[in-house]
């Protein structure tokens, strides 16, 4: 009986000695660092791997749970610290991305993972995981958000050379009502007895001439700056009828007629707004383009914007010009392919990969009778869904 107990003591203690030898290679040869925290002590392990990821050697990161918060980045602690509260109280999946100061005082970015314990009351007694090294995909996702940032602006600069003839349209038209009140107020003024309610008048005019004239100019300015993407809450009857505004001489220079059919109660969108306004502009340009290679009849485009769904805004940009061709419909969003002979074939790609980050889709069909219609979603901001 003994020698059965006996027995049974070293096939366990043989047991539990490959279980750390497996644990210790496990630990050994991942790439990851691990962490297993006792909650109630404070008390932390950190793998030797956890360390170096850091920069630390095996002896001098102490092994502490304040360690860890210390190193972390400011800007990301209230929303790690978040992350535990909700996996220890609500028992949310742990899986976050932050920024931890290495030895040297720079940050990476690092993936954490982990899972706790809790006892029958449900208290957590110990949590444990692993960090993986993110920091490489994050800069690589940083240069590749910048270069976007800047063939989007390329784009912009391109679209607004096709449209200097109506931006100087709109700007010349306030320019000129300020040099006629101006030669009017001179008028009344070179009287004996002059009117200076009608000179208080004109001066009203000026001043609204000039105020036309900086919102015309900050507009294009807006769409040719090469900032990082900046988001917001947006109003999208305003934001689509400033592109109208800049384009509507280009467009009626061409014998085209341009409609608006704006919902009275579009919700706010969030985004952001030069994005947003250079893909209703490239839409358009890309219409106009349509109609004038369709020869005669029809000439005719309609922007609306509707709420079409529970959480989204709908807006379409309709066409009658020439259409598209069956064996172009997929691939009319590839970048560099056009069916114009100058063309880049970069306006209708860098406009899908716009709206694809921002939440939605954008998508042509056919007309029934004439033209196309092009159609892109973008998310209500989430207290206008309440």
């Amino acid at each position: 009986m003994l020698w059965i107990q006996i027995k049974k003591r070293r096939q366990a203690e043989i047991k539990t000695r490959k279980s750390e030898e497996r644990y210790t290679l496990a630990v050994r040869g991942s790439t990851d660092g691990l962490w297993d925290w006792k909650t109630l002590s404070g008390e932390v392990f950190y793998s030797d791997r956890f360390k170096e990821l850091i920069g630390y050697s095996p002896d001098e990161f102490p092994g502490t749970f304040d360690s860890f918060r210390d190193h972390l980045h400011p800007e990301d602690l209230d929303a790690t610290l978040k992350a535990i509260e909700q996996h220890h109280q609500e028992r949310v999946p742990y899986d976050v991305e932050y920024r931890l100061r290495t030895k040297r005082g720079e940050y990476k970015w690092f993936r954490a993972r982990g899972q706790a314990i809790w006892d029958e009351h449900g208290k957590v007694l110990r949590m444990a995981g692993s960090i993986q090294d993110i920091n490489e995909r994050k800069q690589m996702g940083k240069k590749s958000q910048s270069l976007r940032d800047e063939l989007n602006h390329m784009s912009r600069v391109l679209s607004m050379g096709e449209i200097a003839a109506s931006l100087a349209h709109e700007i010349n038209q306030p320019l000129t009502a300020i040099r006629s009140y101006a030669q009017a107020a001179q008028r009344l003024l070179a009287r004996d007895t002059p009117d200076l309610h009608e000179v208080d008048k004109i001066l009203t005019g000026i001043v609204t001439g000039n105020r036309r004239a900086e919102a015309v100019i900050q507009r294009i300015r807006m769409l040719m700056k090469n900032e990082q993407s900046e988001r917001s809450l947006i109003d999208v009857k305003t934001f689509i009828k400033e592109v109208a505004s800049l384009l509507r001489k280009n467009i009626e220079e061409h014998n085209i007629s341009l409609r608006l059919e704006l919902d009275a109660n579009l919700p706010q969108v969030f985004g952001d707004r030069v994005q947003l306004q250079q893909v209703v502009l490239n839409l358009i340009l890309n219409g106009l383009e349509a109609i004038n290679a369709g020869g005669d009849g029809l000439r005719e485009l309609v922007v609306r914007a509707s709420k079409d769904a529970v959480d989204v805004v709908t807006i379409s940009v309709q066409d009658s010009g020439i259409g598209i061709h069956e064996e172009n419909k997929d691939r009319i969003f590839d970048a560099f392919f056009s069916t114009k002979s100058q063309g880049m074939g970069m306006g209708l790609s860098i406009s899908r990969s716009i709206i694809e980050e921002h939440g939605g889709r954008l998508w042509v069909t056919q007309n029934p009778v004439q033209g196309a219609t092009f159609s892109f979603t973008v998310p209500i901001h989430k207290e206008d869904l309440i």
